[in-house]
């Protein structure tokens, strides 16, 4: 289908916009009046707001930023139903959450946004991503780790429905960097699962600030 090139450039665009409202920097602010980023890992995603401010604004912070990539990519489709788009938008989206326009191109991690965009595109991958990240967090008590696993699973599962016929080619412009820019936002956590000092949930931080996965 052609679409207007420039409605698609402005969906990402926007899509970017809404992607860095960041939703755990803001829970600080209104809950304990503190900038979430010189607290914990620093990073503003829903796991330094569960060890910041209690699980139950983490959970409010994950569902925000799980809907951060999965409305724009829905609103797309219905609007200029382009296989393109709805890529670039989703893309758009978690780079905002990683990058945030708001606070200098600061952000988090960019799991649960990516995670919204994979459940507009085919929930049942992102269901089997999601339950791989929690079986691997309950029994290592690894956020990272878990994370890590669970993008994985769900682009490889991406690729093989793209090759059968059942997801269009098109995802791949998002599902491939954003595994990359997964791994690039936990290099630091790669690096202490590789040497074995990663911190495990319950740890007490020895650091005023370290860095957990979002």
């Amino acid at each position: 289908m052609n679409i207007d090139i420039g409605y698609a450039i402005l969906a990402t665009v926007l899509s970017y916009l809404i992607g860095g409202i960041p939703f755990g920097w803001i829970a600080g602010r209104l809950v304990k009046s503190i900038d979430i980023r010189y607290h914990g890992s620093g990073h503003v995603g829903a796991t330094n707001t569960l060890r910041t401010l209690g699980w139950q604004v983490s959970a409010l912070v994950f569902a925000a930023d799980l809907l951060k990539g999965l409305i724009p990519v829905l609103v797309v489709r219905s609007v200029l139903n382009d296989p393109f788009a709805e890529s670039t938008t989703a893309l758009a989206a978690m780079l905002g959450h990683c990058w945030s326009p708001y606070l200098g191109f600061y952000g988090g991690r960019g799991v649960t946004t990516s995670l919204g965009s994979v459940f507009a595109f085919y929930p049942l991958v992102a269901i089997i991503g999601l339950s791989i990240t929690i079986c691997t967090v309950a029994v290592s008590r690894l956020v990272s780790l878990g994370s890590l696993l669970g993008s994985i699973i769900s682009v490889v599962l991406i690729v093989v429905l793209v090759f059968s016929g059942s997801l269009n080619e098109e995802i791949l412009i998002f599902a491939m960097p954003a595994l990359g820019v997964i791994f690039l936002r936990h290099r630091d956590n790669l690096d202490r699962l590789l040497k074995g000092s990663e911190r495990r949930i319950g740890e007490q931080t020895v650091q005023p600030k370290d860095t957990e996965s979002q």
